[in-house]
């Protein structure tokens, strides 16, 4: 099965926004940020139900070493 993975546009921006704050942080910890993103979208796509249940059906994975969840 091929899953796509899409965000709000507003989850977008704020992604978008924490990577350059980070990167004006650091040089480089942006894109980290990002890396552990994807990494965590992918870790959700092959084991869907590993996330902790926050509401129903909704699952939430942490971003590792960030204050962010997806």
């Amino acid at each position: 099965m091929n899953l796509r993975v899409t965000f709000h546009p507003f989850a977008d921006l704020e992604l978008n926004e924490a990577a350059h704050f980070y990167d004006a942080e650091s040089p480089g910890l942006g894109a980290l940020f990002l890396d552990a993103v994807e990494r965590t979208i992918d870790c959700i796509l092959e084991h869907p139900d590993a996330g902790n249940l926050v509401a129903g059906s909704v699952r939430r994975r942490l971003i590792p070493h960030f204050p962010y969840g997806v």
